[in-house]
């Protein structure tokens, strides 16, 4: 902060909005996605393309509230971007929706079936669902797609975007018979 303010009264007035209350991840940014879901109901499809992407930390050995990232050893956190597309314009119009989330430590002897047998709030396959919900429906007479990769692919996920009346482009983690109805 020293450097990108040069110092003073910038340096001072820089460190009171980071650390005032109501300066919050979700503050910040809901103007951007409240203007980003306007901007999408005028429009008769918006795709909405999420991901996760990994913030690392490690260095910063003061940082506080962070989880494992690629390994137990490496620091950081998870954060779901949510980006909305059009499709005729095949141009980004804005995030949506952006969550950040701390990965806990799995126990060493924890199997793939017992991870299966927590609740599925507890599951990192939770974290797609909550970006969903964020979304929420469309409004009428638009239609929402949303695209994920393989992550995405649970069977929580696809009862999701049917409760919010939502569509999904998912690729596939492993082969699925499909009927159509």
């Amino acid at each position: 902060i020293p450097q990108q303010t040069g110092g003073g009264a910038d340096m001072k007035a820089a460190y009171r909005l980071f650390t005032a209350d109501e300066v919050t991840h979700q503050a910040v940014c809901t103007p951007h996605w409240q203007r980003t879901r306007a901007v999408a109901t005028g429009l008769p499809r918006t795709y909405i393309v999420s991901d996760f992407c990994v913030l690392s930390y490690t260095s910063h050995v003061k940082t506080q509230g962070l989880g494992p990232i690629l390994d137990p050893e490496q620091l950081g956190l998870h954060q779901l971007n949510m980006l909305a597309v059009n499709p005729e314009t095949q141009r980004p119009i804005g995030l949506v929706h952006q969550h950040l989330y701390r990965r806990v430590l799995r126990p060493d002897d924890e199997t793939r079936e017992t991870r299966r047998k927590r609740d599925l709030a507890e599951r990192e396959s939770y974290w797609w669902i909550e970006g969903i919900q964020a979304v929420g429906r469309a409004p009428s007479g638009c239609q929402w797609v949303h695209v994920m990769d393989r992550g995405g692919d649970v069977f929580e996920v696809y009862a999701e975007t049917q409760k919010t009346q939502t569509s999904f482009i998912i690729r596939a983690a492993q082969d699925r018979l499909i009927e159509r109805t």
